[in-house]
């Protein structure tokens, strides 16, 4: 009696050793989102271009579109001395920032800033901007948010997601790095 369950055991064993495929994964088609992603941020964009176009027709003013993405406009050209910043050199600038219906944002023209290019966090735009500039130059630029403060706008508040701001920058001087 014994060595029949052992013998039936030793037979459930056997037959229970086979080898078990593991079963496909469950497919979940994510393409959908993806999809109506990209024709969000592609409406999105193309919105934001008509407003900046428009602000540009009403202007008058011939801006130019950098191959980094923003329009800038050079109000005054001093041409003291075309040297333009490099890594690491120092800039003093005053700026003011606002958006395209004139709304400002805020205002640094009563206290000189300074920025030590690609050293130092600031919009991308503008750190970009400052390589078109030389000392004496007042450039105004149009930055894409994409290109400002981006789907969140700024730690502080003022600048709401999603805004395309106005930057009336000076350069008031140039320190070269003497690296």
């Amino acid at each position: 009696m014994i060595k029949k369950k052992i013998f039936y055991f030793l037979l459930i064993i056997l037959f229970n050793c086979k080898n078990d495929n593991p079963r496909p994964p469950k497919l979940y088609k994510t393409g959908n989102f993806i999809d109506y992603s990209v024709k969000r941020n592609i409406d999105f964009n193309n919105e934001q271009n008509n407003e900046i176009f428009n602000f540009i027709k009403k202007s008058k003013k011939k801006f130019t579109r950098s191959d980094y993405g923003f329009w800038y406009y050079n109000e005054i050209k001093k041409n003291k001395s075309k040297y333009k910043p490099k890594f690491g050199d120092k800039i003093f600038y005053t700026f003011e920032c606002m958006t395209l219906n004139g709304e400002k944002q805020f205002s640094i023209n009563a206290k000189q800033q300074t920025y030590r290019m690609e050293q130092q966090d600031i919009i991308s735009g503008l750190r970009e901007g400052f390589k078109l500039m030389s000392e004496g130059d007042i450039t105004t630029f149009i930055f894409p948010s994409y290109l400002a403060y981006g789907l969140y706008g700024d730690s502080e508040k003022k600048i709401k997601p999603n805004t395309t701001l106005v930057y009336e920058v000076s350069v008031h001087k140039i320190l070269k790095n003497n690296l």
